[in-house]
């Protein structure tokens, strides 16, 4: 018998935003969406996540304080990794934190569970700057925005849902079910990378835009930047210690050592979403044919985008 959450997920009504997903023939999904936050609902009915309806209009009215810093990026862009490195740069101690970066995500708590987070509080999210709380903008608050090349995106997600021994869905199935999805959504990267562009043409929030190619090139640079854009500046030395801290290897081996954050997952599935981490394992699973078709894709679906990646080193 599966445990149940601490979270009570509400009946379905006929004013909640309901949304059936075919990822393949004999698999079909019911999907709840809640201003541009998609989530499957039977993932949600254990009650070891917040149910949306309650989550997303608490975490947008939350109050924040001028020095609260977010992390925001598409899942499997690094925010692990780089939630990581800004706790440390802050705290001035190249210390890993008593908690993985669950602890500090905002789609997985309501906001009353921050309560007794040390200043400066470092959030991080997979959200559009739709769902991010109001006081965030309005006070200014720095955000550190990574980016990283959409088709590694989609190999690294690929292998993280393999995980779960109910995904079955050949890489062909998966692939549709992105190129398929034209809703407005978080999960969709196409929507999620446009809102984000635009966000960052019209903000006068101070941000930090990083690229995950740009880390892995020259994550001693990227520490430097961080520490600056956070207004820690740190010596040379001590950002050499984060950075090996800060390596794929050791943090997998950590995960397996502290608190996983959430009910969601343990210590040991935290640690095995740290796969490869490299840049242009994409080559590994998509065709010439999927890869041409991907690229006509983001032409079309993302027109007037920046979408000059880098795709291997």
């Amino acid at each position: 018998m599966i445990a149940k959450g601490k979270y009570h997920f509400g009946p379905i009504t006929d004013e909640d935003e309901v949304v059936t997903v075919t990822l393949s023939e004999d698999m079909k999904v019911e999907n709840l969406i809640v201003d541009e936050y998609e989530s499957r609902i039977n993932f949600r009915k254990n009650g070891k996540l917040p149910d949306p309806r309650i989550m997303i209009p608490q975490i947008q009215t939350m109050d924040v304080f001028d020095d609260d810093i977010f992390i925001c990026a598409y899942k499997k862009c690094g925010t692990h990794w780089v939630w990581e490195m800004v706790q440390m740069i802050v705290n001035g101690k190249a210390e890993y934190y008593s908690k993985a970066k669950a602890c500090c995500m905002l789609e997985f708590h309501l906001p009353d569970e921050y309560s007794d987070l040390q200043r400066p509080r470092i959030f991080n999210c997979h959200f559009t700057p739709k769902c991010l709380p109001k006081q965030a903008f309005e006070k200014k608050c720095k955000m550190i925005i990574i980016e990283r090349n959409p088709k590694d995106i989609l190999t690294s997600q690929y292998h993280h849902l393999k995980l779960f021994p109910q995904f079955s869905l050949p890489w062909s199935d998966f692939l549709k079910s992105v190129y398929t999805n034209d809703r407005n959504v978080s999960s969709n990267w196409f929507f999620y990378r446009k809102q984000w562009s635009d966000f960052l043409s019209s903000s006068d929030n101070p941000c930090l835009v990083l690229k995950y190619e740009d880390i892995k090139q020259n994550t001693l640079a990227s520490l430097f930047k961080l520490a600056d854009f956070l207004g820690y500046p740190r010596e040379e030395t001590f950002l050499k210690e984060i950075q090996e801290k800060c390596s794929l290897e050791k943090m997998r081996d950590m995960e397996k050592l502290r608190e996983s954050g959430t009910e969601l997952v343990n210590s040991d599935q935290v640690s095995k979403l740290y796969r490869k981490g490299v840049v242009g394992d994409w080559k590994n699973n998509f065709t010439v044919a999927q890869n041409e078709q991907f690229e006509a894709l983001l032409k079309t679906k993302l027109n007037g985008v920046d979408v000059n990646y880098t795709y291997e080193l």
